[in-house]
């Protein structure tokens, strides 16, 4: 089974989403085939937080790369993601 470690940012919409929540149940909103290794909240820029997530993904299914980034996207209060880093494992 190849897998891929990704590592990505999610920026909240404003300064009103619960970002602790969405870590705290950031298992339960990823694809099958994602398995969270960390997500934390972090430093963002002037005072503001985002989210940091550190993923293990299974590279057997082409589609997995769509599937991660549509559910990141699908998640109340998050209004960007970013990809930091990427590398086969």
């Amino acid at each position: 089974m190849a897998e891929i470690y990704s590592v990505y940012d999610l920026l909240p919409e404003g300064d009103e989403a619960d970002l602790n929540a969405v870590c705290a149940k950031m298992a339960d909103l990823v694809p099958e085939g994602v398995k969270v290794q960390k997500s934390d909240v972090v430093d963002h820029v002037f005072g503001l937080m985002k989210i940091r997530v550190e993923l293990l993904i299974n590279a057997d299914d082409e589609s997995i790369g769509g599937k991660l980034e549509d559910a990141l996207l699908s998640i109340e209060g998050i209004g960007n993601i970013e990809c930091v880093s990427s590398t086969n494992v």
